[in-house]
């Protein structure tokens, strides 16, 4: 079995909010995995992976991610800067 989570489940059983024997359970291999945003090298991977994955489920020939996509401020400082990303941080 397998579980993910964002928040630190040691602390959610210190107060109480997360029940201890189940914790025990759960936690006996941890693997840690930073957040996408700190990890930029692996968006386009990823993005090519779910491409092909999808181009083959949906029987479609997407190509790839266009140069400028590429090229986004996103990409290359992890900040949104560019209106193009902005506006995908905040939602559609």
């Amino acid at each position: 079995m397998g579980g993910a989570t964002n928040k630190n489940l040691r602390e959610a059983v210190k107060e109480g909010a997360f029940r201890q024997d189940l914790y025990f359970r759960l936690n006996v291999i941890q693997i840690s995995i930073p957040p996408l945003r700190e990890r930029l090298d692996d968006i386009l991977p990823l993005a090519r992976f779910f491409i092909d994955h999808y181009n083959h489920k949906f029987k479609r020939s997407i190509e790839g991610v266009s140069d400028a996509a590429r090229s986004c401020c996103c990409l290359t400082t992890g900040r949104a800067t560019c209106a193009n990303c902005a506006m995908r941080s905040n939602g559609p």
